[in-house]
């Protein structure tokens, strides 16, 4: 892999190899995944990035008359245009946007390139309630039937299925028989150049363990059984720091809650800001 640096960007375009195209999320906690993997594909003199970063949410640039439901879409097909328009010069394309995703699996019945690469974070399911904590309270089982139908026939259209845990990539393969071949776990890393690890220096005094979990939705994501394991097994040997939007009223000891961060953005440092060094992180998207 050829390293690039700034200086390389002008003739960057005629020298790439391959060109790749991306139509990422980067709605909440995507946005830590969609810049860490920007940073470093951009890196690679060898390979030239179509990027359609979607912000997620109710796009208010047009399709006001259009169902809240069916903005959202057209919003979502919008902001993949810089990369669905050069499909036929692409090598690759990597997917965390439905309604794009499903357009170049159409198109794939007739055009051979690009291979397609779905990157998700939830396995294809029948079940209506699945959806229920993220506010789809309301999906008939009708419905959600019919989405697995074309999550399936997508998955099985796709050249590399790229899931965030080995627990959707198992889905993919029992549910949707996509061959194991072409399910590659990916999980959402960390940016070690900005996570460093630090390694305890010889007369450093003994401290306790320090655990930090970023959530946005702390029940949701499984935050209120962290801490009941938290309490009961490790709260004498470690800390635990949360930074989320809806921190619990009630904490354990040596349980510390940070709030009012955004992702990727500077923030003043809190009052007890949570550890950067020699800690064990969990960032989980929303």
């Amino acid at each position: 892999m050829a390293v690039r640096s700034p200086a390389d960007e002008p003739a960057r375009a005629g020298r790439a190899r391959y060109r790749f195209g991306f139509v990422l999320s980067v709605g909440a906690g995507n946005l830590t995944r969609y810049l860490t993997l920007r940073k470093y594909a951009e890196r690679d003199l060898d390979v030239e990035c179509v990027w359609a970063p979607n912000p997620g949410g109710h796009d208010r640039a047009g399709g006001r008359w259009l169902p809240r439901s069916l903005r959202a879409r057209a919003a979502g097909m919008r902001h993949a245009t810089p990369v669905l328009r050069r499909l036929a010069f692409l090598e690759a394309v990597m997917f965390h946007a439905f309604e794009p995703y499903l357009y170049a699996t159409l198109r794939s019945l007739l055009a051979r390139r690009p291979a397609l690469v779905w990157s998700r974070d939830d396995p294809p399911t029948t079940d209506p309630s699945f959806w229920r904590e993220n506010g789809l309270r309301r999906r008939p089982a009708w419905r959600a039937r019919a989405r697995f139908m074309v999550d399936r026939w997508c998955a099985r259209h796709t050249a590399l299925c790229a899931p965030f845990s080995r627990w959707a990539g198992e889905a993919l393969i029992a549910r949707c028989g996509v061959p194991a071949t072409r399910v590659h776990a990916i999980p959402v890393g960390v940016d070690l150049e900005r996570w460093p690890y630090a390694r305890p220096k010889a007369h450093d005094a003994p401290r306790p363990a320090r655990i930090l979990f970023v959530v946005g939705d702390l029940v949701r994501k499984g935050g209120d059984v962290l801490i009941d394991v938290f309490a009961r097994r490790l709260s004498g040997d470690a800390e635990l720091h949360l930074v989320t939007r809806h921190p619990p009223r009630r904490l354990p000891p040596n349980v510390f809650v940070h709030t009012g961060l955004a992702a990727d953005i500077p923030q003043p440092a809190p009052p007890r800001p949570p550890p950067t060094e020699g800690a064990l992180a969990f960032d989980v998207p929303d």
